[in-house]
């Protein structure tokens, strides 16, 4: 459970830390990765007659990987969706590989850190058959109140805009809801970027952290907990 008190707790709507684009960039997605995972940006835009857009983030232990899915566009941008289909953008974070980095690096400096990128189209029927197995999972029935996810952990959040309105569903493993879902099966079969999953495993999450901060001297570690309608909250430390 999040406890109040020994860490600082951050309130997670800050507005210097809205999420408003630019997940590729490092420093904006330090500052703003709740408010991305709680899909700000999508819910300002999800207003009668807007295209649909879904953004499916895996947390697969979030050291080690995280994969994040646009589906329909930025918000903002022309979407391609409906009879068109859609355009998916997949983004695959992992340990940044400095090991060939120097500062004196001409060109882009953070490009070590922005992530592995790729992009292509979906289909209608594709579209359709992600709704469809979204909507079996339950990611349309309401988020799951009280549930907390924590950093170490294997999870699926999804933030949806269909039809005007706005849905938010987290899924963590173990669990029934987790082992029962039908939609990653979608995205993962339709991610071109080439890189392997971090399927779910048995950890240690002492040992993690102990060998994350000796080669990178630091370890990011965070506890988010779902609200009525999406994230309420969350702790960093």
């Amino acid at each position: 459970m999040i406890k109040k008190g020994a860490v600082l707790v951050f309130v997670l709507f800050l507005a210097g830390c809205a999420y408003r684009g630019g997940i590729d960039q490092p420093v904006v997605r330090k500052l703003s990765w709740f408010s991305y995972l709680n899909g700000d940006d999508i819910r300002r835009q999800c207003t009668a007659g807007a295209p649909d857009h879904y953004r499916l983030v895996y947390n697969g232990i979030y050291l080690q990987q995280v994969r994040m899915y646009e589906i329909g566009g930025a918000p903002g941008a022309a979407m391609e969706t409906g009879a068109r289909g859609a355009t998916m953008e997949t983004r695959v974070l992992g340990p940044a590989d400095v090991s060939d980095f120097t500062v004196g690096t001409p060109g882009d400096l953070f490009a070590p850190w922005r992530g592995a990128e790729a992009h292509r189209t979906l289909s209608p029927t594709q579209m359709q058959t992600l709704r469809d197995d979204l909507g079996r999972d339950g990611a349309f029935a309401g988020a799951p109140e009280g549930l907390e996810l924590n950093s170490a952990d294997f999870y699926w959040t999804v933030v949806a805009c269909v039809g005007g309105k706005t849905h938010f569903a987290a899924y963590r493993w173990p669990s029934a809801a987790f082992k029962g879902l039908t939609f990653p099966q979608d995205v993962f079969a339709w991610d071109n970027s080439k890189i392997a999953v971090n399927l779910p495993h048995s950890v240690s999450t002492a040992a993690l952290y102990r060998d994350y901060k000796r080669k990178y001297h630091k370890a990011l570690s965070f506890n988010i907990r779902v609200g009525k309608t999406g994230l309420s909250d969350y702790l960093a430390f």
